[in-house]
């Protein structure tokens, strides 16, 4: 983590979060960095070619994900509608940050979540006929 950390620094990287995990089962450490990309003197598109001798030299395998990227989704929710509630209110306090277009269900009684939060809701017409 240092040498990463130094590298970030190094390009003018202002460490916004940082949180480390042990996942003993799988014999890994995992670490989420979000930094400052203003002052950062990389350009995104070009962020491998400066960070992979590093990545390389300590076996980091690591995933790069812009945080103003809000990806759009749509939710699929069949008769429990318990995790539909978590996914809306956690996307409402911007946990889940992305578009929700729309849900989708094969039962009406996700439909005042979904009005609720203001997402379009969609009934399947035939959900027992699994092919449509």
């Amino acid at each position: 983590m240092a040498a990463v950390t130094q590298f970030l620094l190094a390009h003018n990287g202002r460490i916004l979060h940082a949180d480390d995990h042990i996942d003993n089962g799988r014999g890994m450490f995992l670490s989420r960095l979000e930094w400052d990309l203003e002052g950062f003197d990389i350009r995104i598109s070009d962020f491998a070619k400066h960070f992979n001798p590093l990545a390389e030299q300590y076996k980091i395998k690591y995933h790069l994900a812009p945080t103003d990227y809000r990806p759009k989704v749509v939710i699929l929710v069949s008769g429990y509608d318990h995790c539909l509630a978590d996914l809306l209110y956690r996307h409402n306090a911007v946990e889940l940050d992305c578009e929700v277009a729309m849900i989708i269900s094969n039962h009406d009684k996700a439909r005042p979540l979904a009005n609720f939060y203001g997402i379009p809701f969609h009934m399947l017409s035939f959900p027992q006929d699994k092919r449509r």
